[in-house]
This record gives structure tokens, sequence and C-alpha cells, in this order.
């Protein structure tokens, strides 16, 4: 942890119980959750929602793969301390969610658009349960 933070380790649950399947590349939108330590996600068929240490995001529709099984979509971002209220759009940054999935292993890097910040990589698992420290 960075000195001067103080933080919280939350275990972020289990999500997506039922949801295993990761379709193929360039066929559907792939599902699943995917996370380790510092990051977790749940991709759904319509949106997807991302936890960080200290922050969270959302992208509001299918995140599509290419026959490479890379992605590319378009969400929100959001700083902050405490517990994040990604479904609030006033409090989000636009910012771009990319990256590749190779079998079970995921790589994810978010671009903030406005001032082309970058996080990540972050290499997530499928299956895995997040551990994201949240802010004090």
């Amino acid at each position: 942890m960075r000195s001067g933070l103080r933080g919280l380790v939350l275990p972020v649950g289990v999500w997506g119980a039922g949801c295993n399947n990761t379709t193929g590349p360039g066929r559907d939108p792939l599902s699943a959750q995917w996370a380790r330590p510092h990051a977790g996600l749940i991709i759904s068929s319509d949106s997807t929602r991302i936890e960080f240490d200290c922050a969270g995001g959302a992208v509001g529709q299918p995140i599509m793969l290419d026959q490479a099984g890379r992605f590319s979509a378009a969400g929100t971002y959001v700083r902050g301390g405490g517990p994040v209220n990604i479904d609030n759009p006033d409090l989000g940054q636009p910012a771009l969610y990319e990256g590749q999935v190779r079998g079970p292993s995921m790589t994810l890097r978010v671009t903030l658009v406005q001032d082309g910040s970058s996080y990540g990589p972050y290499t997530l698992v499928r299956g895995g349960n997040p551990w994201v420290y949240k802010c004090l």
C-alpha cells in the first residue's frame, strides 16, 4: 500500500455466480467474473462493472472480442475513497477499457479520455475473487 494512504481491504465478493462461461473471440459478448488483487470485474451480456483500488468504473454495453481476443470499450471511471458510486454518471470521467483475453487470463488497461492518464495493465483470471483497497 502506498505511504500516506489509509486503506481498507475489502473482498468485493463473488460476482457472477453461475456466469462461468466465456464465449469465443468474434462471436458473442464476453462474460464471467474476472479478478486479481487490486482489480475485479463482472462482464454480463449488456454491461460491465469494475472495481479498482480507490476507484471504480462501468461500461454500459456488451464487450465484444475480436478474432485475436482483443477488446476496446468506452465507459466511465470514478476516482474516490470509500465505496464508489459508479452508477452516478455525473461522477465518472470518460474512459477507454482495453485488453485481451487468452484462455483463462485477461489483461486490462484503462485510459482516461480527457487527460490520457493510463492505469494498468492489470492481469486478471476468470473466476477469481477481487480484493481491492477502498481509500478512507
